[in-house]
């Protein structure tokens, strides 16, 4: 897979920066090219931009993708765990999460999904697609769930699971009264439940799987 940089830096240079990504970057390349199907070999368009304040503040980086060929990976050059998050492949991981979204939305016909089933299914796949591709990281969003709100949160996303009026922002970001996070843990353990169900498949091909089939097969999540 081909992921084609394009730097803003208006809001931010980020001058000697720029080759430690250029490297990340080309790592994660190489690697995606070992283990995605020819179909899904498509060049991807990366917009790296330096926004301070903007991103993860554990990771000083965040990344969003909306269509098949267009992501966008925010850094914060001045957020003390930047370097940290260059050094220790979190860039990678991040990038490589949003490559599955992209794959996503050009395989399934749903793309990301409108629905919070959708959305469980979407995120799950992408960060089980991180560990098939640089193996297991402990990672404190997809364990932010702790384990006495757990069967609360899944009786409650239960309950909206075919909602396409859900609070992304609550259940995927804790602006509300939800834990921070929360949707990662739980479509995370849906995700590695049906894998455990389904030993033949991997996330690298799942990209285009209806997101009813994992919740048919695997609902609730387990710890």
């Amino acid at each position: 897979m081909k992921l084609v940089r394009h730097y803003l830096e208006a809001a931010g240079a980020l001058g000697t920066w720029r080759s430690a990504i250029d490297a990340e970057f080309d790592k994660t390349a190489t690697y995606l090219e070992q283990c995605l199907p020819a179909n899904a070999q498509d060049s991807v368009d990366v917009i790296v931009e330096n926004v301070p304040g903007a991103t993860i503040p554990e990771y000083g980086l965040t990344g969003s993708c909306f269509r098949s060929s267009l992501i966008t990976l925010t850094v914060d050059s001045l957020n003390q765990n930047f370097p940290t998050s260059l050094t220790t492949g979190e860039l990678s991981r991040i990038l490589t999460h949003e490559v599955h979204h992209a794959l996503r939305f050009k395989l399934c016909p749903n793309g990301y999904g409108f629905t919070l089933s959708e959305a469980l299914v979407s995120e799950g796949l992408a960060d089980c697609f991180v560990d098939e591709v640089w193996g297991k990281h402990p990672s404190p969003i997809t364990n932010a769930l702790p384990p006495a709100h757990w069967d609360e949160t899944v009786a409650l996303a239960g309950k909206h699971l075919s909602s396409d009026c859900y609070d992304h922002a609550e259940w995927f970001f804790g602006m509300g009264r939800l834990p921070r996070w929360a949707g990662y843990a739980l479509g995370y353990r849906l995700v590695k439940q049906y894998l455990r169900q389904n030993p033949d498949v991997r996330p690298t091909g799942l990209a285009g799987v209806d997101a009813s089939l994992v919740i048919d097969q695997s609902w609730p999540p387990t710890l």
